[in-house]
């Protein structure tokens, strides 16, 4: 089980493409992880406001136990 105290975080991206990528090589190796996103509340928050794209609006970390990390 992953916790605060015993977690160590690998990623951190706004890329979905490079989340799933990173998730499936873990699940692969079957090594238990843990994703936490900023959830900006709703997903029409930043529509349509300049300069802001809607797929970028999230923040994914990626964590895992320390135990498993390098």
């Amino acid at each position: 089980m992953i916790t605060i105290f015993n977690r160590k975080e690998i990623l951190v991206t706004r890329d979905l493409t490079a989340l799933r990528k990173c998730t499936d090589d873990l699940t692969a190796k079957g090594i238990e992880y843990k994703v936490v996103t900023n959830s900006p509340g709703s997903p029409d928050r930043y529509h349509g406001l300049p300069g802001i794209q809607t797929e970028n609006a999230y923040e994914y970390k990626v964590y895992v136990n320390k135990k498993n990390s390098c």
